[in-house]
């Protein structure tokens, strides 16, 4: 397939821990551009010192920097290492997480 339309659709949502009250969200492909206009989309329902965490997509190091780091914010990639649970026996299965990390990159300057 070559139409850049048809595709992949990645929803981007930013939601308030406690009240699970979404903060902002983006529909877009899974890509520097799309994880950027999601950010922006952040910066602007928000203010102040949070917490943010994301999954290991790389784009969210740069696009967190980029869009909320005047406002300083907690950073974090929340990276799941699975493994298959060898009691199951069903043709198809089920992998939950044995290992959930934190990783936190190193000092942003701005």
């Amino acid at each position: 397939m070559t139409d850049k339309n048809v595709g992949d659709a990645w929803c981007f949502i930013g939601m308030e821990r406690h009240t699970k009250l979404i903060l902002a969200w983006h529909l877009g492909q899974r890509n520097m551009d799309n994880t950027i206009a999601f950010t922006e989309n952040l910066a602007r329902a928000t203010e102040g010192n949070f917490q943010i965490n994301t999954d290991g997509f790389p784009a969210y190091k740069d696009a967190i920097v980029y869009s909320l780091g005047a406002q300083f914010v907690d950073f974090a990639q929340v990276i799941k290492i699975y493994r298959n649970n060898p009691t199951m026996r069903r043709a198809i299965l089920l992998a939950r997480a044995s290992v959930v990390k934190r990783k936190r990159p190193s000092v942003i300057q701005i």
